[in-house]
């Protein structure tokens, strides 16, 4: 247990944005545990650089959708075609670790997933092989964290609902079908936000599933413009990698819920301090 911790959101290759918030995180906490919501890799220019850092820093990491194709072909040997689409952004990945085929007119996805495979460390496997779908992280203060990529929502929760199983019980049934677990990386979960845009709040309900020993989940997968807090919940990204413009990498907290941002606009002055 830790009485402090720090969650982030999406990276997707960006290691810059990653390695300037954790020097932020430091300046103002301290050299405390870092977690991240998955989604390290795709679009970004460096993703095998953020999965480094994460290596050498012990930052601790849940399977997002975006790392599960590279997880699943260098755990499994299945090759998913449609990370090389332009909407997942595996290409990037893929010549981050060597790839000259991804993205190539006329290569096959054979050689392509020989290539990303043969490019990646066997210490990058075996990183990857060890993240989980989901962690638990109990704080000294009592208070407990359920760390997930897309959140999990009351009515995927309450589909394994037995009045004798407890939350743990039920996170084992998630992952034990493929079906079920693909919705803790993928599923999009309705909450209210602020839309900068308009200037408005959202009227929308949560549907987000409420722990019954009160608490929290905290996720990434659905970007924001900024880290909402829903009591119950706590959703941090905040469109790193992915926004074409005013991209922000997020971390919360715990359990101040304080928030700590980098943006394009102080990423350099973090980078050089």
């Amino acid at each position: 247990m830790a009485k402090q911790i720090a969650v982030f959101g999406d990276v997707h290759g960006r290691s810059d944005m990653l390695k300037a918030l954790h020097k932020k995180i430091k300046h103002f906490y301290g050299d405390i545990p870092l977690y991240s919501c998955g989604d390290l890799v795709d679009r970004g220019p460096d993703s095998s650089g953020v999965i480094q850092y994460c290596m050498d820093n012990d930052i601790e990491a849940v399977i997002g959708n975006h790392d599960d194709w590279l997880r699943r072909l260098v755990v499994n040997l299945e090759f998913e075609p449609f990370a090389m689409t332009p909407i997942m952004g595996g290409v990037a990945t893929a010549i981050s670790y060597g790839s000259t085929l991804a993205g190539k007119n006329g290569a096959s996805e054979e050689d392509i997933a020989y290539e990303i495979y043969t490019g990646v460390s066997n210490e990058h496997k075996e990183w990857l092989r060890e993240q989980e779908v989901y962690r638990k992280v109990a704080l000294d203060s009592g208070q407990i964290y359920w760390i997930l990529h897309a959140g999990v929502t009351e009515p995927a929760a309450l589909s394994f609902y037995d009045d004798s199983a407890n939350d743990d019980e039920i996170f084992q049934h998630f992952v034990k079908y493929r079906r079920s677990r693909d919705l803790l990386l993928w599923a999009r979960p309705k909450f209210p936000y602020r839309n900068a845009s308009i200037g408005k709040t959202t009227l929308q309900e949560d549907n987000l599933y409420k722990f019954r020993d009160g608490a929290v989940q905290i996720f990434g997968h659905t970007i924001r413009d900024e880290v909402i807090f829903g009591g119950h919940y706590i959703a941090v990204d905040t469109g790193c990698g992915t926004k074409k413009y005013d991209q922000k990498l997020s971390a919360v907290i715990l359990p101040e819920n304080e928030v700590v941002s980098i943006s394009e606009d102080d990423l350099q002055e973090w980078l050089n301090k």
